[in-house]
């Protein structure tokens, strides 16, 4: 009997450990009901998740407009703007900033290394 519980314990466990999984963080494209496409990337997990825009925005899906749609969290409720999500086109992406800093690092090591032979 008591490695009955043992098991018992320990499969209840794991399960618990399972229940919340988070989401699968790839960018996906998503259309809106006018047609515009937005990519998106899911976060969360099942009991609370949101999308994540490209430029850096939070949002969620509104069932009954159809649309992706910014939101706010009043009183443990979500309150849509119900007015659907538009890409902003002004915003310039960064650079690679990892690859920027090595270009740097590396022109900085190439001249101090060419003051050190003189």
């Amino acid at each position: 009997m008591k490695n009955f519980n043992k098991i018992l314990l320990n499969v209840l466990f794991i399960a618990n450990i399972l229940n919340a999984a988070p989401a699968l963080q790839k960018w996906k494209i998503y259309k809106q009901k006018n047609g515009e496409e937005l990519k998106l990337k899911l976060q969360g997990d099942e009991y609370f998740h949101s999308y994540k825009t490209e430029d850096n925005n939070d949002i969620k899906y509104n069932k009954k407009t159809e649309n992706f749609e910014d939101y706010d969290i009043k009183n443990n409720k979500i309150i849509f703007a119900s007015v659907p999500y538009k890409v902003n086109k002004n915003i310039k992406h960064l650079p690679n900033i990892e690859k920027e800093i090595k270009k740097i690092n590396y022109h900085n090591y190439i001249k101090k290394s060419f003051l050190l032979k003189k």
